[in-house]
């Protein structure tokens, strides 16, 4: 009677002490997973914020081909800081083109339009979208390479043409030219009614004071 009490009170022990070491290797690797998940999230999460921020400040500049067509931009006014201006070269998809890239700190646009043809499209031929912005843009760390642009007037403030392309101060930071070539450098500038066309445009932050956009068969559907 008494080996018996004493066998069944050993196999309860260790079963016991089985149940205690499953429930500690469950518990430790539960943490070790636990903490594994919060350390990729956390580092993950840190790195995603940091080049959030730094695109919303215009520290990351975007690296992309262009498309092979121009699009379309106009509008009643442009106010701005902190100008460069120099020539550039841009990557499209059917090659390499030659663009005039200015760059500015900041800026107000009136009643700003932009437009673009899709052409080649299985059923309708051809598409054009407009953009319509009739309150206006605010932006900052703006970047623009045009192949072509006119203004009616333009008013530069301390103005200095000839400057080191790559030596440019008033612009976005990322906004410098190749070593050696001439650039414009400006405190600020003011443009009316201006119309052209761009390979692309960046910012760190666009704010647009209204919106319409429109599709349309055809390329009719253009700005001005």
């Amino acid at each position: 009677m008494s080996n018996g009490k004493h066998g069944s009170e050993g196999l309860i022990s260790r079963a016991r002490t089985r149940l205690h070491d499953r429930r500690e290797r469950r518990r430790s690797t539960g943490h070790t997973r636990w903490r594994r998940f919060v350390a990729v999230l956390g580092v993950g999460g840190v790195a995603a914020g940091l080049l959030v921020t730094a695109m919303a400040q215009g520290a990351v500049a975007a690296s992309f081909a262009v498309a092979g067509t121009t699009f379309k931009i106009d509008a009643d006014r442009l106010e701005g800081n902190g100008l460069v201006l120099y020539g550039n070269e841009v990557n499209s998809s059917d090659g390499t083109k030659a663009a005039a890239t200015m760059g500015l700190r900041s800026t107000q646009i009136d009643n700003f339009c932009t437009g673009f043809v899709v052409n080649n499209l299985p059923v309708l031929d051809a598409v054009s979208v407009k953009l319509d912005i009739p309150g206006g843009v605010d932006g900052d760390n703006l970047i623009i390479d045009v192949s072509d642009l006119r203004a009616e007037s333009l008013t530069l403030n301390d103005a200095h043409l000839g400057i080191d392309a790559s030596q440019v101060e008033s612009g976005p930071g990322e906004a410098t030219g190749q070593p050696g070539s001439a650039a414009l450098d400006a405190s600020g500038l003011s443009a009316t009614n201006l119309d052209g066309d761009s390979w692309a445009i960046n910012a760190g932050t666009l704010t647009a004071h209204g919106l319409s956009v429109s599709a349309r068969q055809g390329t009719g559907n253009t700005c001005g």
